[in-house]
């Protein structure tokens, strides 16, 4: 019995020595409670990221309550934070307080040492999930890097040895601030109203005309932020394609003679904004498309393809969040070719197109996206009649283009 009892006693000897191996060199930390809206759950976000830093060992959360009760020791300021300190033998105490709501909310974090002096500072946008727990674990070890280099030494000082004071912390930096993240991945499908309004003059003062206005078209767009939750400038990368149509249409010419028509319309651009502060994206893209307005065959207007290369500009104002966005867009199209206009005009001259559009859109926190828009396009043509006029005529100059509107929702993918 003997033997065994000493064995258990060095079986405990060794346990105790190694526990005491690994806590050496932590430093006995306690989060007092926070003030403000949400205050409980961001203290326990808090109180979870320091459990996982190496460098600190966490009072309970109750331990803490009861003590903070007892020495009146608060979310801000240094009274009762001493004592706070020596009754549950900590040398590190972190205040809270937040301010501001919904996309707005901050925290501001405060390190006292034990006898209340303040040695480190830092603040952090507090979001809801896993960006919000990123956040603040984020700030947490940032105010660690300076309270821990900045406390004093828990070792008696030798006397008649005087020690130059330890030259002040830099004052911590904060972070930048981009506002709500916005969707990595949104798709949505559209209805609107379009028009078409066609009109190339021919070199006998003659005017052919096309107009369809207005006509329903249905369509879709899939757009891509692949790096929308990074916290620096990358996340303003953006992928965007969308499609429309409308489809077994029956227009009216102005003689009154009806011809089968249907429309296509194909987008493509990749591009970059760049965040400016919380509100304010803006930045630029390129990409290219396809205009089709096919028509049967008529004496007015022929069937035509628009293939283009596209520089726009893009900007997003976000008014409330990533929930209500002012959105607006503008590019040049350059021309790649003129399809079915050259032959029934003549083959010579010039083209070229434009856009321009804007409005209002947003993502839920549930996953609703919405989107309503407006814009313009239009097309400019000249025909030289070098190549002699086409089956039509002759033309000399000639504008092609239209108004939209639409409707869109879909679901956004946080």
């Amino acid at each position: 019995m003997r033997r065994l009892s000493l064995v258990w006693a060095l079986t405990g000897l060794i346990l105790s020595i190694a526990a005491g191996a690994h806590a050496q060199g932590r430093v006995a930390v306690a989060v007092l409670p926070f003030s403000g809206p949400g205050a409980t759950a961001a203290r326990r976000m808090a109180i979870g990221a320091l459990e996982t830093e190496p460098r600190v060992t966490v009072t309970d959360e109750g331990i803490a309550d009861a003590a903070a009760e007892r020495t009146g020791a608060g979310a801000s300021g240094a009274r009762g934070v001493d004592g706070f300190a020596r009754q549950i033998q900590v040398r590190l105490v972190i205040q809270g307080q937040l301010t501001g709501r919904g996309a707005r909310r901050r925290l501001a974090l405060t390190a006292r040492d034990a006898s209340g002096a303040d040695i480190a500072s830092q603040s952090a946008r507090v979001r809801g999930g896993a960006a919000g727990r990123r956040a603040i674990a984020a700030a947490l070890t940032a105010l660690l890097d300076t309270a821990l280099a900045s406390l004093p030494s828990d070792r008696p000082r030798e006397r008649y040895v005087t020690e130059a004071p330890p030259p002040p912390p830099p004052p911590p930096e904060e972070p930048a601030s981009f506002g709500d993240d916005p969707a990595i991945f949104t798709v949505t499908l559209s209805a609107g109203l379009h028009a078409r309004d066609a009109t190339i003059h021919l070199n006998d003062d003659s005017v052919r005309t096309y107009n369809a206005s207005p006509y329903f078209q249905l369509g879709g767009r899939m757009e891509l932020r692949p790096l929308a939750h990074a916290q620096d400038y990358a996340r303003g990368v953006y992928v965007y394609a969308e499609a429309g149509g409308a489809i077994g249409l029956s227009s009216r010419r102005a003689d009154g003679t009806s011809v089968s028509t249907s429309f296509y319309r194909l987008a493509l651009s990749a591009g970059y904004l760049v965040p400016v502060g919380e509100i304010v994206e803006v930045g630029f893209g390129f990409g290219g498309g396809w205009d089709a307005f096919q028509l049967a065959d008529n004496q007015a207007m022929p069937t035509v393809e628009y293939p283009y290369l596209r520089p726009a500009l893009r900007a997003r104002f976000r008014l409330v969040g990533e929930t209500i966005v002012v959105s607006i867009e503008g590019g040049y199209r350059a021309l790649l070719g003129r399809e079915g206009l050259g032959s029934a005009f003549g083959a010579h001259g010039d083209s070229f197109g434009w856009d321009a559009g804007g409005g209002l859109s947003g993502a839920l926190d549930f996953g609703l996206a919405y989107a309503v828009e407006a814009g313009f396009t239009q097309y400019q043509h000249t025909f030289d009649g070098g190549s002699g006029p086409g089956f039509i005529g002759q033309g000399t100059r000639g504008t092609d283009g239209g108004y939209r509107f639409s409707l869109a929702v879909g679901y956004a993918f946080r």
